[in-house]
């Protein structure tokens, strides 16, 4: 079993809600004066947690500002050297953030310099945005791409219980974009399809990591989500059709995760990890918390365990509670699918048993409610044994089931 962490859309610089994830003598826009300290307690939460990698979700910075690059890589291997995690074992991928976008806005041609031709222009924007995009892989030192893939920071990254292939979807974010969406272009896609076929009969989980997500989620509050992956419809097909198990992106602050399963009878996870660091104005002014998740991997098991840690001023890191805001639960097994007429089946189980007393540990339940949500399952269960059982408590706590006399 390997964990992992997973720490997404940072945005180290003045757009962080803590000095922790800033420059030295940077002023952020968040007004944080009072919060419990983000950095001591996430650095506590580290080392309880122990992750032998990380994988970073991309929207590293703030504007791909060559400070926030040094300084933010800097953070980083901090919180690695406290848990023991090699620089080797810090898998990243860059976000639309991670673009230096005023070096993109160079493309446009002066005036009188050259006769106006598509070919001049094709260039000049190809070119420029090719260094704008490659900001994170000239001002990071010690954490690098890996850099077997089409595109800069894209390639594959094998461990002993996961195989990741990282996908840049940032690589076309410019200014000229109407809105912030992700590409991957025909010619990753392609490299895609090929690591997979060659990968097709590997034992070890198939990852994906990425920024952008591959298609609409809702939100806390209702908005129009139009920064998914151009590619998208196509990327979930492929990665459904050739076996991958679990993507993970960023972009979106908002946590949400989902398990589907493909048209070959294959389950597969999304997983939109939220934000690490934003500040309040892009957390739908603070009504979504910050996050952090820990996942669970073995090859051998056919799901994966996720734990999550919500952040706010007041509280420092909890354990998630499950809310619009945040709907996860702490600790959720994910990556095998249940028709509710599974789950209705085991209760309807326990309703027949002539026990006088039936406790019932998430633990240690029959695994089609452990997928579950815990107030996915506890609706189900009062729906299902209200009649003949007296309910009492709920879930992650021991639930009691007591018979009703006739």
């Amino acid at each position: 079993m390997t964990r992992v962490a997973v720490l997404s859309d940072i945005h180290f610089g003045r757009l962080s809600r803590t000095d922790f994830f800033a420059s030295p003598g940077e002023k952020i826009k968040d007004n944080h004066s009072g919060d419990i300290p983000l950095g001591r307690g996430l650095i506590d939460l580290m080392i309880e947690m122990r992750p032998e990698y990380f994988f970073v979700a991309g929207d590293l910075t703030s504007a791909a500002e060559p400070q926030e690059f040094v300084f933010c890589e800097k953070r980083i291997l901090e919180l690695a050297d406290e848990v023991g995690v090699g620089k080797e074992n810090i898998i990243c991928c860059t976000g639309n953030h991670d673009v230096d976008w005023r070096i993109s806005n160079l493309f446009c041609v002066e005036e009188g310099r050259f006769e106006i031709v598509d070919e001049i222009v094709k260039h000049r924007r190809e070119k420029y945005q090719a260094i704008a995009s490659n900001a994170a892989r000239i001002c990071m030192d010690e954490i690098k791409p890996a850099g077997d893939g089409p595109v800069p920071f894209s390639g594959v990254v094998k461990a002993n219980d996961f195989v990741v292939f990282i996908l840049n979807s940032a690589l076309r974010c410019a200014p000229e974009q109407e809105y912030s969406h992700g590409e991957l272009t025909e010619k990753q896609l392609s490299w895609f399809e090929e690591q997979l076929k060659q990968y097709s009969q590997d034992e070890r989980k198939k990852i994906v990591l990425m920024h952008h997500h591959p298609f609409n989620y809702p939100y806390p509050t209702i908005s129009e989500d139009i920064s998914q992956i151009k590619e998208g419809a196509e990327f979930v097909e492929l990665a459904e059709k050739r076996g991958v198990d679990f993507v993970i992106h960023g972009h979106r602050h908002h946590p949400k995760i989902k398990t589907v399963l493909a048209d070959g009878g294959s389950p597969i996870t999304y997983f939109c990890a939220g934000s690490l660091a934003v500040n309040a104005e892009h957390r739908s002014n603070g009504e979504i918390p910050n996050t952090v998740h820990f996942i669970d991997i073995d090859k051998m098991k056919d799901y994966f365990v996720l734990y999550n840690y919500s952040y706010t001023g007041t509280e420092g890191w909890k354990k998630t509670r499950n809310s619009k805001a945040t709907p996860l639960d702490d600790v959720m097994k994910v990556g095998k699918v249940f028709s509710e007429d599974d789950c209705r089946s085991v209760l309807k189980g326990i309703r027949a048993s002539s026990e006088p007393l039936i406790k019932l540990n998430w633990d240690s339940m029959d695994e089609p409610l452990q997928f579950l949500t815990y107030e996915a399952a506890m609706k189900l269960i009062k729906e299902e044994l209200n009649e003949t059982h007296e309910i009492i408590g709920s879930f992650p706590d021991v639930v009691c089931l007591l018979k009703k006399e006739n």
